[in-house]
């Protein structure tokens, strides 16, 4: 190859490698998906839920829903989004499906809604509905994962924190939203969307 093909060669390897980036897509990206996700969910027999854009538990500001491009969509009639807040290492996150009434039933005979024998289980009352709370506890004090699952009407919605570990060995949990009664006082703020 002579020295006319390795600098044309140069170039084009320098200019298709300055076409090819990649982007991480914005918040507002993630906020049409949700968007488009519950366009049909009146068709597909459930009511979208939400906590608005933004919501503060602890001095951590969640932001959402986030629905990601493909595979959030719950077998049935529903969608899977969530929240997030960042820390200054890492994140912290509350995860809810929407379920319609087929969709959740066919989750049941998957097993979601089982429960291991150490975990907590008592009823709650959610803005104004019935519902149930589930506190999984795990070996570090004041480390848990929080579930609730809640019917309202045609929907149901589960809602859930997982396992968040501290940056400091034996520290507590840095998700303010493993504390039940922080968790609860967000999911007061549900409500049918857009509102």
């Amino acid at each position: 190859m002579g020295r006319t093909s390795l600098v044309i060669a140069a170039a084009w390897l320098a200019a298709t490698s300055a076409s090819c980036t990649t982007q991480i897509p914005s918040d507002e990206h993630y906020y049409d998906n949700f968007k488009t996700a519950v366009a049909n969910a009146d068709q597909q027999g459930y009511t979208p839920y939400w906590l608005g854009r933004e919501f503060v538990a602890g001095g951590l500001t969640y932001k959402g829903p986030d629905v990601a491009d493909f595979g959030d969509e719950v077998d049935g009639g529903g969608v899977s989004m969530g929240y997030s807040a960042r820390l200054a290492r890492g994140g912290v996150s509350l995860n809810m499906s929407l379920y319609s009434r087929d969709a959740w039933s066919r989750a049941e005979v998957a097993g979601i809604s089982r429960v291991g024998a150490n975990a907590s289980v008592r009823t709650v009352t959610v803005a104004g509905h019935t519902g149930t709370l589930v506190v999984i506890p795990s070996g570090t004090p004041g480390v848990r994962a929080i579930q609730l699952v809640l019917r309202l009407g045609e929907t149901v919605v589960r809602a859930s924190v997982p396992f968040t570990i501290s940056a400091t060995p034996g520290g507590a949990s840095p998700d303010p939203l493993s504390d039940e009664a922080t968790f609860l006082s967000v999911m007061q703020q549900l409500r049918p969307y857009p509102q």
